[in-house]
């Protein structure tokens, strides 16, 4: 059966977490856990931890980066690592790529001498995802804008961010409903997905952008309607609607 013919799952997600590999002393060392990480530790320091700061006010450093900030105490690099993780494609090979590049382009010596403090060392953790359905599968392409909008964050991360990251291909989500022809829809979330924002905050400007269509949606409907709304009424949607405008080019 084709995308676009089936109804479409939402699914969240949980993270069973447990520890990998031996203690991180200094950047030799990250170097070279880094070059032999699987997958799945690399997702929870590059991108998991997205899910844990989601109602953060700005995007945080992933974990690698922040340790080398705060640990180590290597600003220069830490946020050359921050960079270059922000600057890959999604997925493990690139995140690991961007880390390497920056580490291996320092020289052995320093690799060697900046280390954490006593009791600072870093330990790598890999993941285990447990996804569950979030409600029925559903077959309406707005039904289902409205069941993600009433769902938890999860849902949001596992469908726009760890797919992605796991197929290295366009969410699922947003290609079925390009199949549906919601090809408005389908943008804002791709939108969503890379807008480099927190997860909360991405989610709350497309909840912004979906209400404000929604209203020039019954502003049309009334238009065409057989009794015209109210002039009142008219004049108040009219108002909520370059309200939402505004939110939208403030945010």
């Amino acid at each position: 059966m084709s995308l676009e013919a089936a109804p479409y799952q939402l699914l969240g997600v949980s993270h069973v977490l447990q520890p990998w590999g031996e203690r991180v002393d200094d950047l030799e060392q990250l170097r070279e856990r880094l070059v032999a990480a699987p997958p799945s530790v690399l997702f929870v320091h590059a991108l998991q931890c997205r899910l844990r700061h989601a109602a953060a006010a700005e995007l945080p450093m992933d974990d690698v980066s922040h340790w080398v900030a705060s640990a180590v105490q290597d600003l220069e690099t830490a946020e050359k690592l921050w960079f270059a993780l922000a600057s890959a494609e999604p997925g493990p090979e690139p995140a690991r790529r961007a880390w390497l590049d920056v580490l291996e382009n320092l020289s052995g010596s320093r690799r060697n001498e900046r280390r954490g403090p006593t009791g600072g060392a870093f330990t790598f953790l890999t993941s285990l995802s447990v996804p569950y359905p979030y409600g029925d599968p559903l077959d309406d392409p707005r039904e289902l804008v409205q069941a993600l909008l009433r769902s938890d964050v999860s849902v949001w991360f596992l469908h726009l961010l760890e797919e992605p990251w796991n197929r290295g291909a366009r969410p699922t989500l947003t290609a079925w409903l390009d199949a549906r022809g919601e090809r408005r829809l389908a943008r804002w979330l791709d939108e969503c997905a890379h807008s480099g924002l927190p997860l909360e905050r991405a989610c709350a400007k497309f909840q912004r952008r979906w209400r404000l269509s929604q209203v020039g949606r019954r502003l049309a409907e009334g238009g065409r309607s057989r009794e015209p709304m109210a002039n009142e009424t008219r004049e108040a949607a009219a108002l909520l609607a370059k309200r939402l405008a505004g939110d939208e080019k403030s945010s």
